[in-house]
């Protein structure tokens, strides 16, 4: 099975190309990396693999599921950690979780049962009511 299919792939913005026609298989279980010069499109082929922004042209599968037409089931079995924290800093942990579950589909008593499997699953019983504040590199904090 191919985990990642596209075809044509292209986004648009406006006069720019920031995606152009992209061909692309990444094989279940195979190991890949997209690497390119700033500006190449990268992240935002990643954020139409991942349905944060739509395709101008062509398609692309996510372990069978289209980009397009099913969006809510490539969003179920993909995950996102961009290079800079996506973690809300004014949030506590808990509100965290519950924000991305929102983000993902899950209806209001599906969104407190993801949290609360989350927190276990991760031991933070402890902390889901304290702020997901992280101290700046080098800080002691």
């Amino acid at each position: 099975m191919d985990a990642i299919t596209t075809r044509k792939l292209t986004k648009k913005y406006k006069t720019k190309t920031a995606v152009d026609a992209i061909d692309l298989t990444v094989r279940e279980g195979e190991l890949f990396a997209l690497l390119g010069v700033n500006g190449a499109g990268k992240t935002t082929t990643v954020r139409m693999l991942t349905c944060l922004s739509a395709p101008t042209s062509g398609e692309a599968e996510v372990c069978g599921s289209s980009v397009i037409t099913a969006k809510e089931d490539v969003k179920r079995i993909t995950g996102i950690s961009p290079q800079d924290t996506s973690v809300a800093e004014k949030l506590t942990v808990r509100e965290n979780l519950e924000f991305m579950a929102k983000i993902h589909g899950y209806g209001k008593n599906a969104v407190k049962e993801r949290a609360d499997k989350m927190i276990a699953t991760f031991g933070l019983e402890e902390y889901e009511s304290s702020r997901a504040h992280f101290p700046a590199a080098g800080s002691e904090n």
